[in-house]
This record gives C-alpha cells, sequence and structure tokens, in this order.
C-alpha cells in the first residue's frame, strides 16, 4: 500500500496533479484511488489498510448502490412469500424514504457516522414510529447486501430508534382509548350482516 504524487499534462498542456492511494485488497486484487488532498488520500490509505487487514474491505468501484441492494432485498423478501402488505410496506419505505435519500450511494462509501445522519433525517422528517421502521427496513437491507457479500461490513448494525418510553407505558383507558360498552353495544346493532 502507498500514497504517492502523480503528475501529468491534458491533451491542452495543461499541468495537473493529484494524491494516489494504490492499495490489494484482501483478495490480492490492486485498486488506485486519486484525490485532490494529500490529507484525503492518507486518510483514506488509514482507513483501507485497517479493513483489509480484518478482511473488510469493499472497493469502491466493484461496490453497489443502496439503491440495487433493496431491489435484491425486495426480492428476497418477495422470495420468501411474506405478506403483501408487509412486501407493500417494505416496498413503499424503500420507494419513499430510503431510495430519495441515499439510493444513488455505493455500500462502500456508507459510514456508520453517515447512517447516523440518515438516521437523524428520518427521526426529523417521520414520526418515532416511522422513522423506526423505515429505519429498521434499511438495516434489513443492508444485511442481506452483506449476506450476499456486496458489502464487507454492516455499518448500520448499531444505529437505532428507541421506542417511546412515554407511549409504551401507556395504559390503554376505557372511553378514552377502548369504547365503553354502550358504544360497543351501538356499533354491533348498527352492524349489518357478519
Amino acid at each position: 500500500m502507498a500514497v504517492r504524487k502523480r503528475k501529468w499534462r491534458t491533451q491542452s498542456g495543461e499541468a495537473r496533479e493529484a494524491w494516489v492511494v494504490d492499495y490489494t485488497d484482501q483478495k490480492g486484487e490492486r485498486h488506485i484511488e486519486t484525490f485532490e488532498r494529500k490529507r484525503d488520500a492518507d486518510a483514506r490509505h488509514d482507513a483501507v489498510r485497517v479493513n483489509v487487514r480484518k478482511g473488510l474491505h469493499t472497493p469502491v468501484n466493484r461496490s453497489i448502490t443502496v439503491e440495487q441492494a433493496a431491489k435484491s432485498w425486495l426480492a428476497r423478501v418477495e422470495g420468501e412469500g411474506v405478506e403483501q402488505t408487509t412486501y407493500d410496506q417494505y416496498e413503499s419505505h424503500t420507494r419513499l424514504h430510503i431510495t430519495p435519500r441515499v439510493g444513488g450511494e455505493k455500500l462502500a462509501t456508507l459510514t456508520a457516522p453517515r447512517i447516523e445522519g440518515i438516521r437523524d433525517d428520518l427521526m426529523r422528517d417521520l414520526g418515532r414510529a416511522m422513522a423506526r421502521k423505515v429505519l429498521t427496513s434499511f438495516k434489513a437491507i443492508l444485511k442481506d447486501a452483506h449476506r450476499r457479500g456486496d458489502v464487507a461490513q454492516n455499518v448500520a448494525a448499531s444505529v437505532v430508534i428507541k421506542k417511546d418510553k412515554r407511549a409504551e407505558n401507556h395504559k390503554p383507558q376505557v372511553g378514552v382509548d377502548i369504547p365503553l360498552p354502550a358504544e360497543i353495544e351501538a356499533i354491533i346493532s348498527a352492524a349489518k350482516g357478519r
């Protein structure tokens, strides 16, 4: 692994330079990534070196996008024969919330801080319950991608949205959350057929 400076001239004769991270991954395949600043190249080099040593590196040029991973996950979910309403819910999480936010991003570029940012966006834009459901679907997409070998690690595994303790401890009240006996009788008497 190495970080080196590369200089060249364009066809128009303009002098250019960049910093190159040249490395071999855990499979023995060579990769080159280019950066404008040495600081960025050094940071990438350090991260790649650690991940290659742990066997957790996925080259960016071989990584699929979140949208592609989501399609694979939905196909698997459908193939497992889940209820149609469950599938529809997963598909809407993907279409309405996940793909618009991160669909074009490569799995290999996702980091735990990026996932935390997505979590925060979901909490800001949706209610807690819906944000939890969407985050759960997103984590399932990344878990499936990891299982398939499309990404070396699931960076979303530790990201959570906790349940609302106040709503969890709320006991239903008759007349507020549950109809009164007289109201139930009125509903039953007004019902027709089965």
